[in-house]
């Protein structure tokens, strides 16, 4: 996508701070407690005034998304923008 984009492809920017079991058995609270700070940043300076595209597979209720998100706007001047992809044969 970043290709087509003529964008930067970085995948080490958000390092999650603990395992957790899958959430899709969870109620939109609980999935929305247990991302609480479940990402946070590997290097900050990096993406300071930059435009953010973050894509998931999957957004069910947005939870993942939102903690990503919240993690990545503690850097200075970022913009996140959010998209989801799925194929189904």
């Amino acid at each position: 996508m970043a290709k087509h984009l003529d964008a930067i492809y970085l995948e080490d920017i958000l390092s999650k701070t603990q395992n957790t079991r899958t959430l899709t058995k969870k109620n939109r609270f609980s999935r929305w407690k247990t991302s609480q700070d479940l990402y946070q940043l590997t290097n900050i300076e990096i993406i300071k005034n930059k435009k953010i595209l973050l894509v998931d597979d999957v957004i069910t209720t947005g939870a993942t998304i939102e903690a990503c998100a919240t993690a990545l706007k503690k850097a200075k001047n970022v913009t996140v923008y959010v998209a989801t992809m799925a194929f189904v044969p």
